[in-house]
């Protein structure tokens, strides 16, 4: 019974020295962590998510908003200049008063000048609309009209008024 209880011992000796050896060996660089660890790793994730996402999503509307914003400003000012250059007429006009075609605004404002120089490019896509028609232009010749988000263009021009507005929503109208 001796050798039997020895060679029991013998097993559980050697099952300790091999942990023990695994334990202390410097190549076994294997990371253990608990449920705890990960629990809270994924805390710190999920409050870094919820904290950050809001902002993010901010700062991309308000950077939707300052493009259209600028792009505004740009067509304004060119409109203006080409009131200065043709004697009060709007871009597209060939007599005061007239009712202006789409085309003819944007041919006006795009096109070449007498000096062969460019206003625009071409019409800024307004930022909060999708698709080819983010930069077409609605015009109207009502000075009671003003856009209502359901003309599916980009912009707004009033030919009696001389307004360039967005034309994607009553909100942005009012820029």
């Amino acid at each position: 019974m001796e050798t039997e209880r020895q060679e029991d011992a013998a097993p559980a000796s050697m099952r300790e020295q091999q942990n023990a050896a695994t334990q202390d060996d410097p190549k076994d660089k294997r990371v253990r962590y608990s449920t705890m660890d990960i629990l809270m790793t994924v805390m710190v994730v999920a409050l870094i998510t919820a904290t950050a996402g809001p902002r993010l999503s901010k700062a991309a509307a308000e950077s939707q908003l300052s493009q259209m914003v600028a792009g505004l400003h740009a067509v304004r000012s060119q409109i203006e200049r080409y009131r200065i250059e043709h004697d009060g007429l709007l871009p597209g006009q060939d007599a005061p008063g007239r009712q202006i075609a789409a085309d003819d605004f944007k041919n006006s404002l795009c096109g070449r000048n007498a000096a062969g120089s460019r206003r625009l490019i071409a019409l800024p896509a307004n930022p909060f609309m999708s698709g080819d028609a983010a930069a077409d232009v609605t015009c109207v010749n009502d000075a009671q009209a003003s856009p209502t988000g359901e003309e599916g263009t980009g912009w707004w021009f009033n030919a009696a008024t001389g307004q360039f507005l967005a034309c994607d929503s009553r909100f942005h109208a009012a820029y």
